[in-house]
């Protein structure tokens, strides 16, 4: 009788089916784990192997799972995920990665520009209500 061995999914694979159990897009969690936000689609599209170090550790908090989770192999099935943290909705984390990647510059002007929005749409708000 033969050994069999088993089948995992490679990591791309992983990291998609964890990111939806735990609700977060590869952006959002990039954000969540500190990097730029396309850090997760590297290591999906193959142009990052395995995260090292700090950053590896920071996207298993993220993940909510062991370091081991990026091991080639790994098949341990994971306790179901816990309401992330962070609290915010995936558009907010869109919404900061789009202001970490301006110029300082243009950042202070951007909130100014949002900030007008937000007091307008109270104003209105408030005359129909």
């Amino acid at each position: 009788m033969g050994i069999i061995a088993r089948m995992t999914k490679p990591l791309s694979e992983r990291i998609t089916d964890r990111l939806a159990e735990i609700g977060l897009t590869p952006n959002g969690a990039s954000i969540l784990a500190g990097k730029h936000r396309d850090f997760i689609r590297n290591i999906q599209r193959g142009m990052v192997k395995i995260p090292r170090g700090d950053n590896l550790l920071k996207l298993a908090e993220v993940l909510q799972v062991p370091p081991s989770f990026f091991a080639d192999g790994f098949d341990t099935p994971l306790p179901k995920p816990a309401p992330h943290p962070s609290g915010m909705e995936d558009w907010k984390l869109k919404a900061i990665a789009d202001l970490d990647e301006l110029p300082p510059s243009q950042k202070e002007s951007f909130l100014e520009e949002l900030r007008a929005l937000a007091d307008a749409a109270r104003a209105r708000k408030k005359r129909a209500g």
